[in-house]
């Protein structure tokens, strides 16, 4: 499973890598913003209400039904908004077809997680200017990762991560030996 803030090239490179039985799901943070770039201001709070009140349903046929009245409300008046809310919508309800208990579901709602440790390794280097060469940059990337490490908390509801994994092997088919050649990619 990946969190992903929407970009295409990124979703293309993780179908790539791990095949189309890989489970995205999709930033509503960032699905949020992007819909409220196409609304005036007086109705981002309401739609922003409807938006959560939609992800926080208890199944994702649910959250679906939501979100496609709200674009359908949407379409007249604002139908860049309604088209920005469809594109990716069933990919901003993964969590919810994982059936995954609450704070590791709203942990792996957003980028935030792993935004906040970019922030940090970039907070780590910005003062270097002059960098010797690509060996010089990966040494540095990995000595801020390892210092982020240290500073970040577990993610919320990690104790869950065991109901995750079965949850993304039962979605995916994906057995023990599947499971092997897939993490041999990663490295």
């Amino acid at each position: 499973m990946a969190v992903i803030d929407g970009s295409k090239a990124l979703r293309k490179a993780l179908k790539d890598v791990f095949g189309q039985q890989v489970l995205i799901q999709r930033c509503q943070v960032h699905k949020t913003r992007n819909i409220m770039d196409y609304l005036p201001k007086h109705k981002r709070d309401w739609i922003k209400r409807v938006l959560r009140k939609a992800w926080a349903s208890e199944t994702a046929d649910e959250a679906i039904r939501e979100l496609h009245s709200l674009a359908t409300g949407l379409e007249t008046q604002y139908p860049d908004a309604a088209a920005s809310l469809r594109e990716g919508l069933e990919e901003t309800v993964t969590v919810l077809r994982l059936r995954i208990p609450g704070l590791l579901q709203k942990s792996l709602r957003s980028t935030n997680t792993i935004e906040s440790t970019f922030s940090m390794v970039a907070k780590s280097m910005r003062n270097v200017k002059n960098w010797k060469n690509g060996t010089m940059v990966r040494r540095w990337v990995c000595v801020a990762l390892l210092d982020a490490e240290n500073r970040t908390n577990r993610i919320a509801g990690y104790r869950s991560m065991g109901v995750l994994i079965s949850e993304i092997q039962r979605l995916t088919n994906v057995d023990d030996e599947d499971q092997a050649g897939s993490e041999s990619k990663i490295a």
